[in-house]
């Protein structure tokens, strides 16, 4: 999975890009294309808890690809050029400055985070009305040559452009699925599912959930409230002092972890494990995969020969301690082709080539 994370400068976002690669990441070098990228390991207790109880060879957390964009201009009176790589992203971070530092100045001379995403919103609509108008205008030209069939898609994108003219981004329209796969090769900037990151200082963190709820939910967005700054200072102590400076703070967890929960949440994605001697591992799939897609993520033959999947649930199987309790219990089921696979899954497929 590939998040692109963008804002204006002096916004936090490249600190916050480091903290979180302080967390289980790597730094993976950069593109001529201007932007860093860094991978990040997905925490979840469940797969350390899998990893004590199968004593795997190897434990393989899911990932996340980061990439930290360059930032946006100074505020000018056109709306900027976005980076093109953002558009092959699955999801966006965009990082809000809502802190008071006399020595970091607002690029627009006054903090004011509303108005922050508000600007950047527009900016992701502007970008697809340049896409939109333009295959508009390619459509035109078949149609005066007889090309009545690209009537649908002309009268489909003309209802785009209307809601991008009232600077109402993708992600708000109730698209079917099959709208949505239609407009997929355009990977649509204001389509995507962003999390709002509003960069706060360390006085406000006892108040970080009343930021959050200051902001009017939208649809396929959300709201996360952090310091990049004290994000940063946790990512540079070593791993075994980092509780106890939390708990000096008042953090409940590292903002990475909120962070992924917020992707998933907004991506629709869930994790299902693997487990073994030789690996225990964390899949993603989207929400709603049945049992053979599930197993086409792990590979291609698995989906062609499938069977069956041997089925228990994470909590289940922890409750129970083992696996062969966890089956003694009546826990571990088995499941055919349309078994729809849910969060924190422990499977086996069986399958055929």
């Amino acid at each position: 999975m590939q998040v692109g994370i963008l804002g204006y400068p002096r916004s936090g976002k490249s600190t916050l890009f480091r903290a979180l690669l302080g967390h289980k990441g790597h730094h993976a070098g950069s593109r001529k294309e201007g932007y860093e990228k860094g991978v990040v390991k997905v925490p979840d207790s469940r797969i350390d808890f899998l990893a004590g109880l199968y004593q795997p060879k190897k434990v393989t957390h899911a990932e996340i690809e980061f990439w930290d964009s360059q930032a946006l201009d100074e505020p000018k009176a056109e709306p900027h050029e976005l980076p093109a790589y953002l558009r092959q992203a699955d999801s966006l971070v965009a990082v809000i400055a809502a802190f008071n530092n006399p020595n970091v100045a607002h690029p627009k001379k006054s903090v004011n985070p509303q108005r922050d995403i508000d600007d950047l919103n527009a900016e992701l609509v502007f970008s697809d009305l340049i896409s939109v108008e333009k295959r508009l205008g390619k459509l035109a030209n078949d149609l005066k040559r007889g090309h009545k069939e690209v009537a649908d898609e002309i009268k489909f994108l003309e209802r785009l452009k209307t809601a991008l003219e009232a600077n109402q981004p993708l992600r708000s329209l109730d698209l079917t699925p099959d709208e949505r796969k239609a407009v997929r090769g355009f990977e649509f900037l204001s389509l995507k599912p962003v999390l709002w990151v509003i960069n706060i200082g360390e006085g406000d963190l006892p108040r970080r959930e009343e930021i959050e709820k200051s902001f009017t939910p939208t649809p396929h967005s959300e709201f996360y409230a952090v310091s990049a700054e004290i994000e940063a200072e946790i990512a540079e102590l070593p791993e075994a002092e980092r509780p106890a400076f939390l708990a000096d703070l008042g953090i409940a967890e590292p903002a990475l972890f909120g962070m992924i929960r917020h992707i998933y949440h907004l991506s629709g994605l869930i994790s299902f494990f693997t487990c073994g001697d030789p690996e225990v591992r964390a899949w993603t799939v989207p929400r709603g995969s049945k049992a053979p897609q599930a197993a086409g993520v792990i590979h291609s033959d698995f989906e062609k020969g499938f069977i069956r999947a041997e089925v228990v649930h994470f909590d289940r199987l922890k409750e129970f301690g083992n696996i062969h309790k966890a089956k003694e219990k009546g826990q571990l089921r088995l499941e055919g082709k349309e078994y729809v696979v849910q969060d924190g899954d422990v499977v086996l497929f069986r399958f055929n080539v």
